[in-house]
């Protein structure tokens, strides 16, 4: 059994279920508990294990000798007043230079701070130019949030077909969140051709990657026969590798399909 005959043994008579709810389950509950976040969020590095101030001295200096990689994490310094005075500002003026410079990260900071109006006047269009040069840079978890963008229609106009192919680009970039989004896309037909051969592949893709998330819609496509033919055994298995990397939801539908095994 697997995730619509846990919600049908615990809350709503069977035939209501098989009618009505089975439908939503996939969109409303599967997806609001795999967080695929939509949030904006900066990427900071890891210590280098030295003194805050001799580490944000060493960025300094490799910055103004033109290492791109140094302006970025001086700017998390400053933005995060680590060593350095907390100036929001100066993070915008570090990120920007990084950003010129060809680092897409720095790129994705910098969208994110006129997003979010951080040490910069709130500036959508800008966000968006900025998230565009980073996703082009590679940086996946930019072309991520443009297609979030593009898909609710934030501040853009909506356009499905686009936001599809930027969670493409960002699965390609192995930021797999963008592959489960696609796969949950090809499973709706929603801005590109409904395929479930294709929803398969790249939620197998990002499991693979050890995406919890991944493995459990993996677990339910077979739990349900979604596109697929039935096979218990395999969401079992999915289910497990889902709650083995920390999902709740994958070992809660574990936790069901073995006790009615």
């Amino acid at each position: 059994m697997g995730i619509a005959g846990f919600i049908m043994k615990k809350f709503l008579p069977a035939v209501l279920v098989i009618v009505l709810v089975i439908p939503v389950i996939y969109f409303f509950v599967v997806q609001k508990d795999i967080s695929l976040e939509t949030d904006s969020e900066e990427k900071v590095e890891v210590d280098t294990g030295i003194g805050a101030e001799e580490e944000a001295a060493l960025f300094k200096k490799g910055c103004q000798e033109g290492n791109m990689e140094a302006c970025f994490n001086l700017g998390l310094m400053h933005r995060e007043g680590k060593g350095v005075p907390s100036d929001d500002s100066k993070a915008v003026e570090l990120f920007k230079k990084a950003c010129e410079g060809g680092l897409a990260q720095g790129c994705y900071n910098l969208a994110v701070s006129y997003q979010r109006g951080i040490g910069v006047e709130e500036d959508f269009e800008k966000a968006i130019e900025t998230y565009s040069r980073s996703c082009s840079g590679g940086f996946g978890e930019a072309c991520f949030h443009l297609g979030h963008i593009y898909g609710r229609g934030d501040n853009v106009p909506e356009d499905a077909e686009k936001a599809a192919k930027l969670f493409e680009k960002a699965c390609d970039a192995k930021y797999f969140k963008g592959c489960n989004v696609l796969g949950l896309k090809y499973s709706l037909g929603d801005g590109v051709p409904q395929n479930y051969e294709k929803m398969k592949y790249l939620f197998n893709k990002s499991c693979e990657n050890d995406s919890a998330e991944a493995c459990v819609l993996l677990g339910h496509m077979y739990g349900r026969g979604e596109g697929i033919t039935r096979d218990d055994s395999k969401a079992a298995a999915f289910f497990k590798k889902g709650c083995d990397l920390g999902n709740d939801l994958a070992c809660r539908s574990h936790s069901v399909m073995k006790e009615d095994n």
